[in-house]
């Protein structure tokens, strides 16, 4: 996929579904799918959220501690349904806002064909964004690339917003990005 005008991108192995439809949903559907998108992604940036404590009294190391336990329940938790309800595949995949690319064979996928996509894009968080998409070419040096279709604007901001926190953390950690 082209990063040029689509903004950052990043490449990660993701637990991923595709199935072909005949149709896209209608738009109040669609609206749905998107308020339940944008509820998620907003909910998996939460554990990464730097708590902000003035100085280092008694309260703030007793937040922390609690935070910590927080973080462990939700772990495990998560632990749990995966081990329960299982997680398809995961696939290498460069994901962008608008669309993401994959590894395939040119029998998977012909252009044209309309996709549902359930992508865990959160480790932490066993549950699948829902997308649709439309197949924009298969087969060219082994890649399928599918552009979403029914995205509003605020849960291509909340996609942008994690695919930076992924870029800026492969950054930090000295990993070499495309």
């Amino acid at each position: 996929m082209n990063n040029s005008g689509e903004g950052l991108s990043f490449e990660s192995f993701m637990p991923v579904s595709f199935q072909v439809v005949d149709n896209f949903p209608e738009d109040e559907q669609l609206m749905f799918i998107n308020e339940r998108n944008e509820s998620l992604l907003r909910t998996s940036l939460i554990p990464q959220e730097a708590v902000e404590l003035e100085g280092q009294d008694e309260v703030a190391i007793e937040l922390r501690r609690q935070d910590l336990k927080i973080n462990l329940l939700m772990d495990m938790v998560a632990e749990l349904l995966v081990s329960q309800n299982g997680l398809p595949p995961a696939v290498k995949l460069l994901l962008n806002s608008t669309g993401l690319e994959f590894t395939t064979t040119s029998e998977d996928f012909k252009p044209g064909q309309k996709v549902e996509i359930d992508l865990y894009i959160t480790a932490s968080i066993p549950r699948a964004l829902k997308f649709f998409a439309e197949v924009a070419n298969n087969g060219e040096n082994g890649k399928t690339v599918m552009r979403f279709v029914g995205l509003n604007q605020v849960v291509q901001d909340w996609l942008e917003k994690i695919i930076f926190r992924h870029h800026r953390r492969m950054i930090a950690q000295g990993i070499a990005t495309r």
